[in-house]
């Protein structure tokens, strides 16, 4: 059984590892069991139907109590619910490349 500390230590490699920020969308990928690998969380009924969905971090923990992830009112910061990075899979970011076209004036 995993206790708090390692769940802390792998949430935060799981965070570094996938440069995730608020702001970053991600997917919901399963139904996390109460306090799975040591998050220190419980599932939070009525949160089934974004099962499949894609929602945006809107806060980090630190404390083990995971990812905030919000499906609806995206944009307020901290707004969401807890969930462990275990059932959260990140939507691959793509960098655009900005091409400037530099004009000299007389």
């Amino acid at each position: 059984m995993s206790n708090l500390s390692d769940y802390i230590k792998r949430q935060k490699q799981w965070v570094d590892e996938n440069k995730i920020e608020v702001g970053d969308l991600v997917t919901l990928t399963k139904i996390a069991e109460d306090f799975e690998g040591g998050w220190s969380d419980v599932w939070m009924s009525g949160t089934e139907p974004y099962l499949n969905k894609q929602g945006v971090i809107t806060g980090i923990h630190d404390n083990g109590s995971g990812i905030i992830v919000s499906f609806e009112n995206i944009g307020r910061i901290g707004h969401g619910a807890n969930y462990p990075y275990t059932a959260l899979d990140p939507v691959i970011k793509v960098k655009q490349e900005v091409k400037k076209d530099w004009y000299l004036l007389d």
